[in-house]
C-alpha cells in the first residue's frame, strides 16, 4: 500500500513538474513576443522620427503649387537705355519668361544660384542677353534651378517670392543674390534671405514672409527635378528654340544663333571681344 502511494505521489510531483515547465514556457514565450513587439514599436517610432525630420518639411511645410505674378520689368540695353518688356511664369510654374511673346527665338536658360559656373556666365553674358530681348529677336525663360549647394535652394525660393509679389524687381533681385560671395551665402538660412531683399528694394511684405517660410522652397525641388527628368547635364545650361546647346556659346556665338533660327539680329550691339588669357 505504501509503495502505492508512493507511486501515486511520484506521478503527481511530475505532472505538476510538467504543469509548471508548460506554464513557465509560456510565460517566457509571452514575455519574448511582447519584447520584440516593444522593440519592432521603437525602430518603427524611431524610423517614423527620422522620416520626419527629412522628409516633413517638405511633406507638410509650406508649398505655392504655382507661382502667378506677371506684368513688366525695365531691361536695360548695353546703351544704357531701358524698355518695359513683359514679364510672367510659364504655365508650369517652371520657367521665368522675359521679353516679347512675339520674339520670334525662345532661349532657355538653366542656372544655380550655388553655382560658381553660372556666375562667370551670367557676369559675361548678361548684357548681351538683355540685347536681345530689347531688340524683340529673342525672348528668354529664365529657370532657376538647384544642383551644387543647398543654399542655392533658398535663394531661388526668394526669387520666385519676388516674383509672385514684384515681378518688376526680377532683374535687379537676380542680379542682387548673385553678387553675394558664395562663403557668405553658405551658412545663411531663409531668414537670412528674407532680411536681404528689403536691401534690393523690395517693399511687398508677403514676399520677405513667404522667403522666411520657404514657401517656394518646394517649387524649385519640383523644378529641379523636371530639369533632371529633361536630361540637363549641369549648369549653367542653354537652349535655342528647344535646342540643347552642347557648348556653351559666347556673346557672339549667342548673337549667331539667334540669327541662324530667325532673329534679325542687325540692329545688336556687337559685344566687345573678351580679353586675352
Amino acid at each position: 500500500m505504501a509503495t502505492k502511494d508512493r507511486e501515486h505521489i511520484r506521478r503527481l510531483r511530475e505532472e505538476a513538474n510538467e504543469i509548471r515547465r508548460k506554464q513557465e514556457a509560456e510565460a517566457k514565450r509571452k514575455r519574448l513576443v511582447t519584447t520584440i513587439g516593444l522593440s519592432t514599436l521603437a525602430v518603427a517610432v524611431v524610423a517614423l522620427i527620422v522620416v520626419m525630420v527629412v522628409f516633413g518639411p517638405k511633406w507638410f511645410g509650406p508649398k505655392a503649387a504655382t507661382v502667378a505674378g506677371s506684368g513688366n520689368v525695365a531691361v536695360m540695353g548695353s546703351d544704357g537705355k531701358q524698355t518695359e518688356v513683359p514679364i510672367s511664369m510659364s504655365e508650369d510654374g517652371v520657367a521665368i519668361m522675359v521679353g516679347k511673346p512675339e520674339a520670334p527665338v525662345t532661349l532657355d536658360y538653366w542656372f544655380d544660384f550655388s553655382c560658381p559656373h553660372c556666375i562667370d556666365y551670367h557676369t559675361v553674358m548678361d548684357p548681351t542677353m538683355k540685347d536681345l530681348i530689347v531688340s524683340g529677336q529673342a525672348k528668354i525663360n529664365y529657370r532657376p534651378v538647384n544642383i551644387v549647394a543647398p543654399y542655392g535652394k533658398e535663394a531661388a525660393a526668394a526669387l520666385l517670392a519676388v516674383m509672385a509679389h514684384q515681378p518688376e524687381l526680377f532683374y535687379s533681385v537676380m542680379d542682387g543674390l548673385l553678387d553675394i560671395p558664395a562663403q557668405e551665402q553658405m551658412n545663411w538660412t531663409a531668414n537670412d534671405y528674407a532680411q536681404h531683399l528689403s536691401g534690393l528694394g523690395v517693399t511687398n511684405a508677403d514676399i520677405i514672409t513667404e522667403t522666411a517660410n520657404g514657401t517656394y522652397r518646394s517649387k524649385v525641388e519640383s523644378n529641379t527635378q523636371v530639369a533632371r527628368d529633361a536630361k540637363l547635364k549641369g549648369t549653367p545650361s542653354l537652349a535655342v528654340n528647344g535646342q540643347m546647346q552642347e557648348q556653351l556659346p559666347d556673346a557672339a556665338g549667342l548673337i549667331a544663333l539667334v540669327g541662324a533660327n530667325g532673329g534679325d539680329v542687325s540692329a545688336v550691339p556687337t559685344p566687345a571681344a573678351a580679353p586675352a588669357a
